[in-house]
């Protein structure tokens, strides 16, 4: 295929996916059967800017979504199909800064708290009545690496926080979980604060690598303890120099 043919049917698709709608240029999408699925305002640039609008078969919203020059920026609703409002995120430039997660009839589920470039540092769970809930399996050690891989020789850098916690003091110790007197025999990692412990790992080898520990919680008196065991897996690579030897 020619050049020329190639870019008018480029043209060609680019014409049929976007068109002026009210007045405004919008990128427009449909189902099978003709109805109306995605709806977004463009800008001359051919980003998305503005309300997006995504629907159901039926013809209810599924969704609204705020663009700004191509990325998410303001609120992402998602609806049930019975019109309840399932989720609401709300990003800042394409990263997500916290999300509410909603039952079918309406109650908050969970609320989940992003850092600066939008990995989970917290969540929270909830009950129908609004306390938190703090039941079996809620709990679960959040894992931030400072990089998702590491080249061998590079320190792989994890801070440890636990979500839905229920106290204020939380420590986390590396060895075997199934080991009964883990708190006893080893060391806590040290804190970067009151609430995120920190590990550095040396690497020496290449390959999937992996840490296990437990994370326990507790009251100031310690008359309360909850421990939660974990693994956490990581990926060390051969480094650059490596490579070109």
């Amino acid at each position: 295929m020619s050049r020329s043919n190639a870019l008018l049917i480029l043209i060609i698709f680019f014409i049929s996916c976007t068109r002026k709608k009210d007045g405004v240029q919008k990128e427009l999408e449909y189902y099978d059967k003709g109805q109306l699925k995605h709806e977004f305002i463009i800008d001359e640039f051919g980003r998305r800017d503005g309300l997006g609008i995504s629907y159901y078969e039926n013809g209810k919203i599924m969704a609204k979504t705020d663009w700004k020059k191509g990325k998410l920026d303001g609120k992402k609703v998602f609806y049930y199909d019975n019109g309840r409002i399932q989720q609401v995120s709300e990003y800042r430039i394409g990263i997500p800064l916290k999300v509410e997660d909603y039952t079918e009839d309406g109650y908050l589920k969970q609320l989940t708290i992003y850092n600066s470039i939008g990995r989970v540092v917290d969540y929270y769970n909830y009950k129908k009545d609004g306390a938190r809930d703090f039941t079996l399996g809620t709990k679960t050690p959040i894992f931030i690496p400072y990089k998702d891989t590491v080249d061998v020789g590079e320190d792989y850098i994890l801070d440890i926080r636990l979500g839905n916690r229920q106290f204020s003091n939380v420590d986390v110790i590396i060895g075997d979980p199934e080991d009964p007197k883990i708190i006893k025999k080893n060391k806590a990692l040290p804190k970067k604060d009151s609430l995120t412990s920190i590990l550095v790992i040396k690497t020496d080898s290449v390959g999937e690598r992996e840490i296990s520990g437990v994370v326990f919680e507790r009251n100031q008196n310690w008359d309360s303890l909850d421990v939660t065991p974990f693994i956490h897996r990581y990926y060390v690579r051969s480094s650059s120099r490596q490579k070109s030897i």
